[in-house]
Protein backbone atom coordinates (compact mmCIF):
# COMPACT_ATOMS: atom_id res chain seq x y z
CA UNK A 1 0.00 0.00 0.00
CA UNK A 2 0.90 3.56 -0.63
CA UNK A 3 1.42 6.18 1.89
CA UNK A 4 -1.79 7.75 1.67
CA UNK A 5 -3.52 4.28 2.89
CA UNK A 6 -0.63 3.50 5.18
CA UNK A 7 -1.53 7.04 6.89
CA UNK A 8 -4.98 6.29 6.96
CA UNK A 9 -5.02 3.07 8.76
CA UNK A 10 -2.31 3.59 11.40
CA UNK A 11 -3.72 7.05 12.42
CA UNK A 12 -0.51 8.78 11.27
CA UNK A 13 -0.09 12.24 8.99
CA UNK A 14 2.05 11.43 5.77
CA UNK A 15 4.17 14.23 7.28
CA UNK A 16 4.83 12.13 10.38
CA UNK A 17 5.72 8.65 8.38
CA UNK A 18 8.26 10.74 5.86
CA UNK A 19 9.64 11.78 9.00
CA UNK A 20 9.87 8.48 10.63
CA UNK A 21 11.47 6.99 7.47
CA UNK A 22 14.17 9.96 6.94
CA UNK A 23 15.16 9.05 10.74
CA UNK A 24 15.43 5.20 10.64
CA UNK A 25 12.36 4.08 12.63
CA UNK A 26 10.55 2.81 9.35
CA UNK A 27 12.17 1.13 6.46
CA UNK A 28 9.18 0.28 3.88
CA UNK A 29 9.74 -1.50 -0.02
CA UNK A 30 10.38 0.83 -2.58
CA UNK A 31 8.86 0.57 -6.29
CA UNK A 32 10.88 0.38 -9.11
CA UNK A 33 9.44 3.96 -9.77
CA UNK A 34 10.59 4.91 -6.40
CA UNK A 35 7.53 4.80 -4.52
CA UNK A 36 7.14 4.09 -0.68
CA UNK A 37 5.30 0.24 -0.26
CA UNK A 38 4.31 -0.11 3.24
CA UNK A 39 3.02 -3.73 4.01
CA UNK A 40 0.66 -4.76 7.59
CA UNK A 41 3.38 -5.11 9.30
CA UNK A 42 5.16 -1.23 8.72
CA UNK A 43 1.30 -0.15 9.63
CA UNK A 44 1.61 -1.82 13.15
CA UNK A 45 5.29 -0.38 13.56
CA UNK A 46 3.66 3.26 13.06
CA UNK A 47 1.05 2.50 15.75
CA UNK A 48 3.57 1.48 17.96
CA UNK A 49 5.62 4.64 17.15
CA UNK A 50 3.17 6.63 17.23
CA UNK A 51 2.03 5.36 20.71
CA UNK A 52 5.74 5.68 22.04
CA UNK A 53 6.39 8.97 20.58
CA UNK A 54 3.02 10.18 22.46
CA UNK A 55 4.67 13.19 24.33
CA UNK A 56 6.58 12.64 27.41
CA UNK A 57 7.14 9.18 26.14
CA UNK A 58 9.90 8.14 24.14
CA UNK A 59 12.15 9.81 21.96
CA UNK A 60 13.40 8.85 18.15
CA UNK A 61 16.52 7.61 18.89
CA UNK A 62 15.13 5.48 21.66
CA UNK A 63 12.89 3.96 19.35
CA UNK A 64 15.61 2.97 16.79
CA UNK A 65 17.98 1.68 19.37
CA UNK A 66 14.97 -0.57 20.12
CA UNK A 67 14.53 -1.67 16.56
CA UNK A 68 18.32 -2.45 16.27
CA UNK A 69 19.57 -4.10 19.03
CA UNK A 70 17.00 -4.20 22.31
CA UNK A 71 19.90 -4.95 24.39
CA UNK A 72 21.70 -1.73 23.64
CA UNK A 73 18.33 0.12 24.44
CA UNK A 74 17.98 -1.65 27.97
CA UNK A 75 21.15 0.36 28.92
CA UNK A 76 20.30 3.69 27.30
CA UNK A 77 16.79 4.31 28.91
CA UNK A 78 16.22 5.62 32.36
CA UNK A 79 13.79 2.91 34.30
CA UNK A 80 11.18 5.04 34.07
CA UNK A 81 11.04 5.29 30.31
CA UNK A 82 11.27 1.65 30.10
CA UNK A 83 7.81 1.09 32.55
CA UNK A 84 6.55 3.83 30.09
CA UNK A 85 7.07 1.86 27.04
CA UNK A 86 6.30 -1.40 28.83
CA UNK A 87 2.80 0.01 29.57
CA UNK A 88 2.63 1.38 25.89
CA UNK A 89 3.22 -1.45 24.89
CA UNK A 90 0.77 -3.93 26.84
CA UNK A 91 -1.80 -1.49 26.16
CA UNK A 92 -1.01 -1.81 22.35
CA UNK A 93 -2.37 -6.22 23.11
Amino acid sequence: MYINEASKKSGTTKKAIEYYCQKGLLDPAVSDKGYRIFSDEDVEKLKKISLLRFPGNISNKQIRIYREERSVMRSAITGEERSIMIRSLGSMR
